[in-house]
């Protein structure tokens, strides 16, 4: 639930884990001194004061999955945010695949006449084929080149339901932001609630000394794709700031 701490999400993950065998262990208190990760609804999520201005030099880099799920809200949310992107006078860099939510995200931009950069790796053309006209696109030898390239291009990241792929490029930005290559905000938008079980152990990490608790600060939930928009038209963190 919005504004709710992690800690009040484990019941629901265990549930979850529980109907798949998992059998996940709640975890006790927090230590003193840890504090839960809180979630609002358009919350900054860096320090440092920052408004994109409406202009195409502010760049969103999607990270969302090459299919579609199973949840038709997943489409709907990837649309609403392609063109609350375009409307606020933005770019997109993206995977570069014209599939699943990766293009219904670049097709809303496309449609509303903002630049789409795709970066895609030369061995997966055949499989996230790219958008048929409207994108400019760069190919990389491979997927570590690709994420150096939307790490390098993008002001902000905003994550849609994805799959492994989509894991690994938030991890990358969260480690990264984590040891300070870069102040970019990393919002993630909980759509239906699918990134409860990610959220829980991320505070799991922390409740277990494996994570610091400042670092739950660089990333931000929100419900929707509406709200991701708000948080960064609002100064959602250093949005402006490169490495």
């Amino acid at each position: 639930m919005d504004g709710a701490p992690l800690t009040s999400l484990w019941p629901r993950l265990r549930s979850y884990a529980s109907n798949r065998n998992l059998c996940p262990q709640s975890p006790s208190p927090l230590p003193h001194g840890v504090p839960p990760l809180q979630h609002e609804k358009a919350s900054p999520v860096m320090t440092s004061p920052a408004t994109p201005s409406s202009s195409e030099s502010f760049t969103v880099c999607v990270f969302c999955g090459s299919s579609l799920g199973n949840d038709p809200q997943f489409g709907r949310e990837a649309r609403e945010l392609g063109q609350r992107i375009a409307r606020a006078g933005w770019s997109l860099v993206f995977g570069g695949g014209d599939v699943g939510l990766m293009g219904e995200t670049a097709r809303a931009v496309r449609a509303l006449g903002q630049p789409v950069h795709g970066v895609l790796p030369e061995f997966l053309q055949q499989q996230e084929h790219p958008m048929s006209h409207g994108e400019s696109l760069e190919l990389t030898a491979d997927l570590q080149s690709r994420k150096r390239r939307l790490l390098a291009a993008a002001d902000a990241f905003v994550l849609l339901p994805g799959g492994f792929g989509t894991l690994d490029e938030f991890f990358e930005v969260l480690t990264e932001a984590q040891l300070g290559v870069h102040h970019k905000p990393i919002i993630l938008v909980d759509v239906a609630g699918y990134y409860t079980p990610l959220l829980a152990l991320l505070e799991h990490a922390v409740h277990h000394g494996f994570a610091r608790p400042e670092s739950l600060g660089f990333v931000s939930r929100v419900p929707d794709a509406a709200a991701a928009i708000e948080s960064l038209l609002q100064g959602g963190g250093n949005a402006l700031a490169r490495p």
